[in-house]
C-alpha cells in the first residue's frame, strides 16, 4: 500500500546519502557511462533499494536509468552489456547492474508523462547530469500510472523466459 504525503501527492525520494558500500560502483559506473556515451548521456539516476538507502551489500542490485540525447548504437549496446559483467565481476558488493535506457526526447514528451515523467519524478534519484524531475510536478496516484507502469509486466517476464531458454553464457545468464 502507498504511503502519500499530506496533500494527497504520492512522496518523492527523500534524500538519503548514497551507502558508503555502493559509492565506489555508482562512481566507477558513471564514469565509464560518460566515456561510452559521451555526448549522448543526458543524465543519470538510480532508483531501487540503492537509491532509497536499504540496499544490502552482496545481495541488492543497482538500478541505474540512462537518459540519452539519441538512440544508443549496436557498438554501444555491446559495450554496455561488456560494462555490466566487467563491473559485477569486480565489484561483489551489487548481485547485478541493470539499466534502464531512455532517451530524452520520450522522457519530456507529454505523452509519456504518467510513465516517465511518474517514474523520473517518484522512484528516482539522479546522480549525473540535468535532473528531469524538476521539469514534472507531483503526481497523486491513478490507475492511469498503475497501468503505465506495470501494463507490460507479462510481455516482459516472457521476454525474460525467452532471453534465459536462449542464454548459452553463464555470466549473462546470471544477469538475467
Amino acid at each position: 500500500m502507498m504511503t502519500l504525503n499530506l496533500n494527497g501527492y504520492i512522496p518523492m525520494l527523500e534524500e538519503v546519502p548514497i551507502q558508503s558500500e555502493f559509492q565506489e560502483i555508482i562512481t566507477e559506473t558513471v564514469e565509464q557511462l560518460a566515456w561510452l556515451f559521451k555526448t549522448k548521456l543526458h543524465s543519470v539516476y538510480v532508483y531501487g533499494s540503492v537509491a532509497r538507502g536499504s540496499a544490502t551489500p552482496q545481495q541488492s542490485d543497482l538500478d541505474l536509468c540512462v537518459i540519452l540525447l539519441q538512440p544508443a548504437t549496436v557498438q554501444e549496446n555491446a559495450g554496455l552489456t561488456e560494462m555490466q559483467l566487467q563491473l559485477v565481476t569486480q565489484y561483489s558488493n551489487v548481485s547485478k547492474i541493470d539499466f534502464d535506457i531512455g532517451l530524452y526526447s520520450e522522457v519530456i514528451d507529454k505523452d509519456n508523462l504518467y510513465s516517465w515523467g511518474y517514474w523520473i519524478k517518484h522512484q528516482c534519484r539522479c546522480i549525473y547530469g540535468a535532473d528531469l524531475s524538476t521539469q514534472f510536478n507531483p503526481f497523486m496516484p491513478s490507475r492511469q500510472i498503475a497501468e503505465t507502469v506495470n501494463g507490460d509486466f507479462v510481455e516482459v517476464l516472457n521476454g525474460y523466459i525467452q532471453k534465459i531458454k536462449n542464454c548459452n553464457n553463464f555470466d549473462e545468464l546470471k544477469l538475467l
